[in-house]
């Protein structure tokens, strides 16, 4: 097993397709050396990884009796894992045997009997598998299943080991502060159960989307952790507060009718009445209405910045410029100097449930943070309680 470790926006789904598109490259396409007389030495590093990849095929297929390798791409959340699949499509255009069936869920893993085992999984947002806590019933009754063909006990079981159990090798990306739920693997135990199989770690610090860089993540994470950072500006990676939310979001619009791609995102504090087809907006922000995101799957590619989307349909997704708006539910108290989560005010009965108030708060801040470092170009935030927007006016410059 191996295990990359990186913050959000350091590209780690691209390492991914770029590590299962080299192995297949690397079963048709051949170079002019020899395995006995050639020394990796003597190859330069893109070739000697071709060669080992090859020496390892060729010892691979003796072994096995197969003549491929079966692949998977683990992809935990059912939002994004639709695009994946569309764009799995498009490389198997240039790249043989890249095929969107390859994009699976963690159940899928679970084969059937006599059904041949994954030899690789690569699993993205590993820090969004799952145990059996807080599942809605369709998830438990699919988790539950897979459990029984593995006689394993499901209130015990997860979906790292239904990996572990069906696949031969598997390669992991993972951010223990990207845990969003409950139902999440708690760090803790997932990084007890991955020390005592990793044989490979790395660390993913370079290809950073956002342009605000590493510095910029550590800044929002520095806010929220009240670590009192000292004022920064990003060069052209443009960081600003808004004391109208409707300025932002016409904004948004603005942008997004030049360069597309430009959202609006808000924590879970306004109830989803909508959801099921229903016509009354959700959300009320200085007088004006909106809608919370009309889909689940694909809303970042088919929606605008005036129906506004939760981290459960952005997370794992690129934007141009984002628009957060932070809830009802989460303020700033100026006595202790601390932010504050009233969770009656936050209506994810799933991230609530099972969770003290600690963790709960845990989660609400986790959110927002991958929420903010969405944008490639810029990040635009609104805090619905005045406290909190004042305690912000500290760290960027304010849109009156």
């Amino acid at each position: 097993m191996a295990v990359i470790k990186g913050v959000a926006g350091t590209g780690k789904s691209l390492v991914l397709i770029n590590m299962i598109m080299t192995l297949l490259k690397s079963q048709t396409v051949h170079y002019d050396y020899d395995f006995e007389q050639d020394s990796e030495d003597d190859l330069d590093e893109r070739y000697a990884l071709h060669a080992e990849l090859e020496r390892f095929y060729v010892e691979w297929k003796q072994k096995t009796g197969y003549d491929d390798l079966k692949i998977g791409f683990v992809v935990p959340m059912s939002s994004i894992r639709a695009t994946f699949k569309m764009v799995f499509k498009y490389a198997g255009k240039s790249t043989k045997g890249m095929r969107a069936s390859m994009v699976i869920g963690p159940n899928e893993v679970v084969t059937d009997k006599g059904e041949r085992d994954y030899d690789i999984v690569f699993v993205d947002e590993s820090h969004r598998l799952k145990r059996r806590v807080a599942m809605s019933g369709t998830e438990m009754g699919a988790f539950d299943k897979c459990c029984h063909k593995l006689s394993m006990n499901p209130q015990e079981a997860t979906h790292l080991d239904f990996l572990l159990r069906k696949s031969r090798y598997q390669v992991l990306v993972y951010d223990e502060n990207q845990s969003i739920k409950p139902t999440d693997i708690p760090a803790a135990r997932m990084m007890a159960q991955l020390d005592s199989h990793v044989t490979i770690r790395r660390e993913l610090k370079s290809q950073m989307r956002c342009q605000g860089g590493g510095d910029f993540m550590q800044y929002v994470d520095d806010i929220f952790n009240l670590r009192n950072p000292k004022y920064q500006s990003f060069g052209n990676y443009d960081f600003k507060l808004y004391d109208d939310p409707n300025a932002m979001i016409d904004f948004l619009c603005r942008s997004n009718s030049k360069e597309d791609l430009c959202r609006t995102l808000a924590g879970y504090s306004w109830e989803w009445v909508s959801k099921n087809g229903g016509q009354n907006l959700d959300i009320e922000l200085d007088g004006k209405k909106y809608f919370w995101n009309r889909s689940s799957s694909q809303w970042i590619l088919n929606s605008e910045p005036k129906e506004i989307g939760c981290v459960h349909t952005s997370q794992g997704y690129d934007l141009n410029r984002v628009g957060v708006i932070l809830g009802r539910e989460i303020d700033y108290d100026p006595e202790t100097q601390s932010i504050v989560v009233n969770r009656d005010l936050f209506f994810d009965s799933k991230v609530k449930q099972q969770t003290t108030d600690a963790q709960l708060k845990q989660f609400i801040i986790n959110a927002y943070k991958v929420m903010l470092v969405r944008g490639i170009k810029g990040c635009y935030v609104y805090a619905y309680n005045k406290n909190l927007r004042e305690y912000l006016k500290q760290f960027m410059p304010v849109v009156k």
